[in-house]
């Protein structure tokens, strides 16, 4: 999960709500990550290529198991 600590759309908050579901989900393979300095739409301001490196290196890890 990527969001944006400037988000001014959604709260940050609601990242932990969803990690939540996921954890009683028991999915297996989850990731937080809170970027700065971006809006709503991390993929396209700021913070956009960690946001990039992030998902790589969570396809690739995934990929592997």
């Amino acid at each position: 999960m990527i969001h944006s600590k400037d988000d001014a759309y959604v709260l940050p908050e609601n990242m932990e709500k969803i990690y939540a579901g996921l954890v009683a989900l028991h999915a297996s393979d989850k990731t937080k990550l809170l970027v700065t300095g971006s809006g709503h739409v991390v993929t396209r301001d700021a913070a956009r290529h960690q946001v990039f490196e992030a998902a790589r290196d969570f396809i690739k890890r995934i990929e592997e198991n």
